[in-house]
């Protein structure tokens, strides 16, 4: 086991700060520019005119990038390392922005804040940390000039399910996609439907440069069964993209006689153009959104590795 790290809980105030910089699901927040995102490292390979699989992408998995690795396997992860029970624990509550004048004027999972004061979801922490063991990083996020976002937002996998970590603090590691890690979940929250675990303690490495699952579907449908997991899908850029948060746009993405919507901030997309996508499947709004709200699946290009477009240095 390596060495253990803390990483701090994500707070209401904390995390709407952050969410409108660059978490962005749907109509959520604002993805990072582009100029400042430094992940772009695997943007390489040419997509060929008639938009067929690239089949030489795997963006974050295998890459040189600083929190890039792992080998690719298209197989089914085939250990538990916990996460169900994390996925289960969560709790879908209605929406609430009542006036209050303390927390006792607010339902469970919700305190009074703002100005003026309202009641606000804060998510749910565990008397006793619930254990993570052996979980496999798939996917990180961004790293700009000023930041390494990356160490402290990530996508885990297990045999079962894959989920976000979201927390306030970096973690002192370079977090890699293929390692092999665990943890304690203390403090786990709802983002416009999306869970995410936003604190945890005793981070351990337990292993480097293992197996990273993608499921192939270009030319198939992208559903909510893949929810949380790399996905790969080659597609042509549709034209008309509409706004969907801060500077991101929604974009149809016709890929065989299959479209998926792909939400992205890149500047260099363009009409008819083929692009790649490989990274996590999301979703709009998340699949534990309160009420009916049936969910779509949709890609989005959080980090700019995940995304192979050739215009993308040509510009």
């Amino acid at each position: 086991m390596g060495m253990r790290f803390e990483a701090g809980f994500l707070g209401h105030a904390a995390l709407a700060v952050l969410v409108a910089g660059a978490l962005g699901f749907g109509c959520g927040g604002d993805d990072p520019k582009e100029k400042n995102n430094t992940n772009n490292t695997n943007n390489t390979n040419n997509t060929s005119p008639d938009c067929t699989l690239n089949a030489t992408f795997f963006g974050q998995i295998g890459g040189a990038g600083p929190h890039d690795g792992g080998s690719w396997t298209t197989d089914a992860l085939t250990e538990s390392a916990g996460l169900k029970a994390i996925w289960d624990a969560f709790v879908i509550v209605p929406n609430n922005t009542s006036n209050c004048a303390t927390n006792e004027n607010c339902p469970e999972l919700f305190i009074c804040t703002g100005e003026p004061l309202k009641c606000s979801y804060d998510g749910q922490r565990f008397e006793t940390a619930m254990p993570v063991s052996g979980a496999t990083v798939i996917a990180t996020s961004y790293v700009t000039n000023t930041e390494k976002r990356a160490n402290r937002q990530f996508w885990v996998q297990d045999s079962d399910v894959a989920i976000q970590l979201f927390m306030t603090a970096e973690l002192p590691v370079n977090v890699k996609v293929g390692q092999k890690v665990s943890f304690d979940v203390k403090a786990i929250k709802l983002f416009s439907g999306h869970p995410q675990i936003t604190e945890i303690e005793g981070f351990t490495i337990d292993a480097v440069d293992q197996p990273v699952p993608y499921a192939e579907l270009t030319g198939k449908d992208v559903t909510m069964a893949h929810y949380g997991k790399n996905v790969r899908v080659s597609g042509v850029v549709g034209a008309d993209p509409t706004a969907c948060g801060g500077s991101s746009k929604c974009y149809a993405i016709k890929h065989g006689d299959k479209t998926v919507i792909m939400r992205s901030a890149s500047q260099h997309l363009r009409t008819g153009e083929c692009i790649t996508y490989l990274g996590p499947n999301s979703s709009f709004p998340g699949p534990m959104a309160p009420g009916n709200s049936n969910p779509s699946a949709q890609l989005d290009t959080i980090n700019f590795s995940w995304l192979h477009d050739p215009r993308t240095f040509d510009d």
